[in-house]
């Protein structure tokens, strides 16, 4: 898990300037913030499932991952599950590829 100063707060008008980059499995909305870390955020519609053990299971999951991402910069990220996958070593790879992505615009 993700110490809590990684965790975005919930606010009401959060990501309004964000830059968007879709794929397959998340829609990622990120932003510069004035600190000195990244803080991501990950949402699990009830689109996708509607028992929450199951959506927990991946923001759990998901937050696990994001560790490793610690180092990105000082951006907070808004990470929205687009297609329902349980599988922790997919769920690595597609967020490695949107991490690449986000390298390869040079925006991190």
């Amino acid at each position: 898990m993700l110490k809590k100063k990684y965790i975005l707060p919930r606010k009401k008008n959060i990501m309004q300037n964000a830059k968007v980059i879709r794929t397959d499995y998340f829609l990622v909305k990120y932003e510069k913030n004035n600190l000195d870390f990244p803080r991501f955020a990950v949402i699990v519609p009830k689109k996708l499932t509607k028992k929450s053990v199951i959506k927990n299971k991946i923001k759990r999951k998901i937050k696990t991952i994001l560790k490793d991402y610690i180092d990105i910069g000082s951006f907070d990220f808004l990470i929205f599950m687009l297609k329902l996958e349980t599988n922790f070593w997919v769920l690595k790879e597609k967020i490695k590829e949107v991490f690449d992505l986000l390298k390869q615009s040079n925006q991190c």
